[in-house]
């Protein structure tokens, strides 16, 4: 950790793709949108593939590595084993994404090392508050949603809007990172209200070509973010 009690490597600012294989077509296609996007301007990749078996998820993620190197963050999402493995091949993947099923995050920390950046999903009061229970430096930043109600995530809390979103960004002491059916329209709001990123799925991969699509997003956060 650095001086701060931060990780070495803190999360960045801006758009934020979560990638869904079966959305995009496949590996080819989805390996061919995170190249897209992270040449659009997009920061962070976070590797998602439900139920994928382990190698398969683990190939994904090193091609990822391979193909981006350090022009992005890379976060795996769920699968602390992935992380782990990529790690002991030698690939110094980002971090990690976790849910309120997933396993503890201080258990986590301890897994995956003080370098690592640690996200943590909170969309309602209770999980926010378990949150902001944590010890200092166990958690890196908040994913908050969603905006809208989105098919990518049938378990999903309510939805919250930019102004809910906005709201609980600005009472947190750590970064929120926004998701859930965020389209283009939503950006200036949530770039000028406080928000850290933006994480897309559909309005990237779901596109004709998301590489346009990717810097749209991009664009629009640049033109808006207000620190």
């Amino acid at each position: 950790m650095n001086a701060a009690g931060g990780p070495l490597r803190p999360l960045p600012l801006g758009i934020y793709l979560v990638t869904d294989p079966p959305m995009s077509g496949g590996v080819k296609e989805t390996l061919a949108a995170i190249v897209a996007s992270v040449d659009a301007g997009v920061t962070t990749v976070q590797i998602r593939w439900k139920n994928a078996p382990g190698g398969i998820f683990l190939d994904l993620a090193l091609r990822t590595h391979e193909l981006v190197g350090t022009k992005a963050a890379i976060i795996i999402n769920d699968r602390i084993d992935v992380f782990l493995a990529a790690r002991a091949q030698g690939t110094e993947l980002s971090g990690v994404h976790i849910g309120q099923d997933d396993l503890p995050p201080v258990q986590v920390r301890d897994l995956i090392g003080p370098d690592a950046l640690l996200g943590y999903s909170a969309g309602t009061p209770a999980e926010l508050a378990r949150a902001n229970s944590l010890p200092p430096g166990i958690i890196d930043h908040i994913g908050v949603g969603v905006l809208r109600s989105t098919l990518t995530k049938q378990d999903a809390p309510p939805a919250l809007g930019v102004e809910g979103i906005n709201a609980i960004a600005k009472a947190q002491a750590l970064p929120v990172v926004a998701i859930g059916g965020i389209k283009t329209s939503d950006i200036p709001g949530l770039a000028s209200g406080g928000v850290h990123a933006a994480a897309i799925v559909s309005g990237i991969l779901a596109a004709t070509d998301p590489g346009p699509a990717a810097k749209e997003y991009v664009d629009l956060w640049r033109k808006n973010y207000v620190n």
